[in-house]
């Protein structure tokens, strides 16, 4: 499909321009110059008009009931007439083929070929970072929006992980050395009942010695009355024969007891101690494990989250590399646009122009027309280099340029009329 320009123009009426019909020169920039006020921007503001209906909030001249402006599109391949009029209440779109047939939904064919970046390299220029990064994407068809979505919840996810890892693995370190496991804990119950069968054998040895001290004093009597009582000593020495056997036999049961008595005390004492340390030691162990276990599965979230990041910004990469952005331009890591590797806001003024304009016409290729507002402040180098990149590109340049007086270049516009065309006065 061929490239459309703006083969001819008519304004009347439309804000500070009273009349005005200017027929480009095939191939040459088109330039509008004129004083502050003199109506040099309505030019640029009309053709904006005509094609998108927007651009002037009171698009009529004081001096008109009604005004009109009219663009001739041209191609090698297509021809249209867009003629857009308009009053203080109302404004009408009519748009016309090669051979004068009226077409229906006027504006849908135009905005099929019109982009508001492309009509202002200007405006872009002016954008901060973040206005400039999003109309780039919209000019080279990349909508980044589900993308974004993707890494901000990955992002958030894992700051929230890596916080959380971190309060876990400093809760762990916190605990200090692990707690020694004090081994099995020991049953009161059985110390208790070893403890009495002990205190059994002690009570049956002293009754024991009760027992011969008791057949002693018998004997001592009886043998007092030895000589009446013979039969009687008999008796009670055999007596206390049998529990002087039974004494001895339960003499080492009763030392073994009374040795292990004060330790079985301390060992009932020290249940309760052991039991607390057994307890502390399970309660600092299954702590442990479930620090472990946590840090384990954040760190596995964590690595995930990274995963997912690097993939988002591997799609994104590869969107940019595939889309169809002007040589040089491209995406930095925080999005904001670079020009072969720097910065937009590092680069000078004709780097910047250079970079713009190529933008510009990339988002319209089949309206192959750019404006180029406040040309007074671009230097001669960066002038040269649009100038020369546009006809190489048959791209048709209209720009706006402050200037006093007329000179030999150029469409001078004075009180909304063309005053002068490259210097020569138009009666």
């Amino acid at each position: 499909m061929s490239t459309l320009i703006i083969t001819a123009l008519q304004i009347e009426g439309f804000k500070k321009i009273v009349a005005c019909n200017i027929d480009p020169e095939n191939g040459k920039p088109v330039i509008i110059t004129g004083d502050n006020a003199a109506g040099k921007s309505s030019v640029l503001d009309g053709i904006m008009f005509a094609l998108t209906g927007k651009g002037a909030e009171k698009p009529l001249n004081d001096e008109f009931q009604k005004g009109k402006v009219t663009v001739m599109l041209g191609g090698e391949e297509r021809t249209l007439e867009v003629k857009r009029t308009f009053t203080n209440d109302s404004k009408a779109l009519v748009v016309r083929d090669a051979e004068g047939k009226q077409l229906s939904s006027p504006q849908e064919v135009i905005n099929g070929l019109v982009g508001a970046l492309a009509f202002d390299p200007e405006k872009f220029l002016r954008m901060k970072d973040k206005e400039r990064s999003d109309a780039l994407r919209i000019a080279a068809g990349l909508d980044f929006d589900a993308l974004d979505d993707r890494r901000e919840r990955a992002f958030n996810e894992r700051t929230t992980i890596n916080r959380m890892l971190k309060e876990s693995e400093g809760e762990k370190k916190a605990l200090g050395m692990p707690i020694t496991n004090p081994g099995e804990s020991k049953s009161t119950v059985d110390l208790m009942s070893n403890l009495r069968r002990h205190q059994e054998a002690i009570n049956q040895h002293q009754e024991a010695r009760n027992d011969v001290d008791r057949y002693k004093h018998e004997l001592d009597e009886v043998e007092a009355q030895l000589k009446h009582l013979k039969l009687v000593q008999k008796s009670a020495k055999q007596t206390m024969d049998t529990a002087r056997g039974k004494m001895l036999i339960l003499t080492k049961p009763a030392v073994e007891a009374e040795e292990r008595i004060p330790g079985l005390q301390a060992e009932i004492e020290g249940v309760d101690e052991h039991a607390s340390r057994v307890s502390a030691y399970r309660t600092d162990n299954q702590k442990r494990l479930d620090l472990s276990a946590r840090i384990t599965k954040l760190s596995k979230a964590q690595f995930e989250l990274n995963d997912e990041l690097q993939k988002v910004d591997a799609e994104k990469e590869k969107a940019i590399k595939d889309a169809s952005l002007p040589d040089g331009v491209t995406f930095g890591e925080e999005g904001e646009t670079l020009y072969w590797g720097r910065p937009f806001s590092d680069l000078n003024t004709a780097k910047q122009w250079e970079a713009a304009t190529q933008l510009a016409a990339l988002q319209d290729p089949e309206l192959g027309v750019v404006f180029i507002r406040e040309a007074a402040l671009m230097n001669k180098k960066a002038r040269a280099f649009i100038i020369g990149w546009a006809k190489d590109r048959h791209i048709q340049l209209w720009m706006e340029k402050f200037q006093e007086e007329p000179s030999d270049e150029g469409i001078h516009i004075v009180e909304g009329e063309i005053a002068s065309i490259n210097g020569k006065g138009v009666a």
